[in-house]
């Protein structure tokens, strides 16, 4: 073989390995790896946070800045894929990410709570060894912050929400429940119904972040509006009706106003649905027991009553007084029974109520210790 033949061989061999190597697929991460990629840093970056609040506290320096960061690898992969979102329960871990900021806020108030009601009984005496208190925080300033938090978490479920719609093709009212026909927008049913999940779920998040608000909304905590809450929860519902757990949130909402028989209709609805909140059933218990106490003081009052009457009629039959025939008598007992107790129809009503729910934790726990 001559020498130039041998140069022409050696560049067309090299000519096909870049052919062949330019057929191959490159050697790109997919979007699977990026994604993985990504939750791979949230869980890292979660473990600085944890290392960081536990050496410098909740207040420490760059705590924000690296939930910042956790919380936008968590929305990247819950727009970019969601099927490995659903596997790897991203939504939760982002809520759980806002959710633990929350409990630290709920902290700091009760700690800033409890020492102005120390400071406001007396001056403390100092006692020898024992360690020094640090000043805590004044209660206003942490109701601020805890606000500004909340504001900012539930801006950040908005638009998570309108980006979810504006991925999948649907309305940008993220109150709407239309649907937007497959073929067109040439989407999966599967996929609008991931979509609708989803914003479901962040509907029942934002009923929370409300929920926070007004419970730690004043100092006094006095007045409350649970309105904006509860909308949330009924557009969760809308949502998705399969879905138990925007009914438990609503029973929580009734607990709140003290409504026992709403929050046992809520309760119930919770657990007889196709996706049920299995915690409502605990919940349902603890609601029962409490009722069970009341009906017992409620039981106890009537008896009382009972006996007072009794010995007022014993005393007007003693003392030979007329009575009168038993319908003009009853008309009449009934017309002065309202002039001097206008509320009574409230207090029969409560005590339905009252008597309803214990009847129906009688038929759920199927105890009757009571009777």
């Amino acid at each position: 073989m001559c020498f130039g033949s041998y140069i022409f061989l050696k560049a067309f061999s090299r000519w096909m390995d870049g052919v062949t190597m330019s057929n191959e697929p490159e050697a790109v991460p997919g979007s699977q790896a990026i994604v993985q990629q990504r939750f791979n840093q949230a869980i890292e970056l979660e473990k600085q946070l944890r290392s960081l609040i536990d050496s410098k506290g909740p207040l420490g320096v760059n705590v924000w800045d690296l939930r910042c960061k956790i919380r936008d690898c968590y929305e990247g992969i819950i727009l970019d894929d969601h099927d490995f979102a659903e596997s790897h329960d991203v939504e939760q871990a982002l809520w759980r990410l806002h959710y633990k900021q929350i409990e630290e806020f709920r902290t700091r108030i009760r700690k800033s709570m409890a020492a102005t009601t120390a400071t406001s009984s007396g001056p403390t005496i100092p006692i020898p060894g024992a360690k020094n208190i640090t000043r805590s925080e004044p209660v206003h300033k942490v109701l601020a912050s805890f606000k500004s938090f909340l504001s900012e978490a539930k801006g950040f479920y908005h638009e998570l929400i309108l980006k979810l719609r504006a991925k999948h093709g649907l309305p940008q009212d993220f109150f709407s429940t239309e649907e937007i026909n497959c073929t067109n927008n040439q989407k999966s049913a599967a996929d609008l119904k991931r979509c609708q999940l989803s914003c479901h779920r962040c509907l029942i998040y934002l009923g929370d972040l409300a929920r926070y608000k007004e419970l730690h909304g004043d100092a006094d905590g006095q007045n409350h509006d649970w309105s904006v809450a509860a909308n949330y929860y009924l557009k969760a519902i809308s949502f998705w009706p399969a879905s138990g757990n925007p009914h438990n949130q609503l029973a929580v909402l009734a607990t709140y106003v003290g409504d026992e028989l709403l929050a046992v209709y809520r309760y119930f609805r919770s657990l007889a649905v196709e996706m049920p909140f299995l915690t409502a059933r605990d919940n349902l218990i603890l609601l029962f027991e409490k009722n069970r106490q009341h009906y017992f003081q409620l039981s106890a009052s009537t008896n009382e009553s009972n006996s007072q009457a009794s010995k007022f009629s014993e005393s007007a039959k003693t003392k030979g007084e007329k009575t009168l025939p038993i319908g003009d008598g009853m008309k009449l007992a009934l017309k002065d029974h309202k002039q001097q107790n206008p509320g009574s129809t409230a207090e029969m009503r409560k005590s339905f109520r009252v008597r309803f729910v214990r009847l129906n934790g009688i038929l759920f726990t199927k105890t009757r210790e009571d009777i």
